[in-house]
């Protein structure tokens, strides 16, 4: 695992020390726990997300003072390694289907209002996976079936067509799930 280098709500994003950490091997988060990003700062952040992998992240939290809206992830459209979570409420968390170069998502929206989320074909192309808390019991997770690049899963939560519990999710369970999937297509 990777020694992360957090970001908290920078008034000004330093690419320099940005693309020092990154060189030095740590994966860096720029992270907002309120709106005090603008379109100037996400259009840096986009850049950097456009020459680098997954090991540079951008995370969206809290936002106590309201609602996230996703349509501003819009303004960041090449991200690879993205973190929504810690977040109470949200709207249009389906504009996560416009993210097509997404690697990792870290989801956790305590009022999450769309249990179909997975079932999004973009996220279903992520190789990491975090679903964190939701009040919400009837998040679908039978979508993970689809997850075809997914070697790590994280989560409270229990696959429970499985037995899997999700903590323990890892390359081998989803074959599992790919397997069985498959077998209940078959005639």
């Amino acid at each position: 695992m990777k020694i992360q280098s957090r970001i908290d709500n920078p008034v000004e994003i330093d690419t320099a020390q940005i693309e020092k950490e990154l060189a030095v091997g740590k994966h860096v988060i720029v992270q907002f726990s309120d709106k005090t990003y603008s379109d100037k700062k996400l259009s840096v952040l986009n850049e950097l997300c456009k020459k680098h992998d997954k090991d540079f992240g951008i995370r969206f939290y809290g936002h106590y003072s309201g609602s996230f809206d996703f349509t501003t992830l819009l303004r960041v459209p090449d991200v690879k390694c993205l973190y929504v979570d810690c977040l109470f409420q949200a709207d249009n968390v389906d504009t996560l289907g416009h993210l097509h170069q997404l690697e990792k998502l870290a989801l956790g929206v305590f009022e999450l209002k769309e249990p179909e989320i997975l079932g999004i074909k973009s996220i279903q192309s992520v190789s990491d996976l975090i679903l964190t808390e939701t009040r919400s019991k009837g998040l679908n997770l039978d979508h993970l079936r689809n997850f075809k690049n997914l070697k790590e899963y994280r989560s409270n939560r229990r696959f429970e067509g499985f037995g899997i519990p999700l903590f323990k999710f890892n390359q081998e369970n989803v074959y599992r799930i790919h397997k069985s999937a498959k077998e209940s297509k078959d005639p």
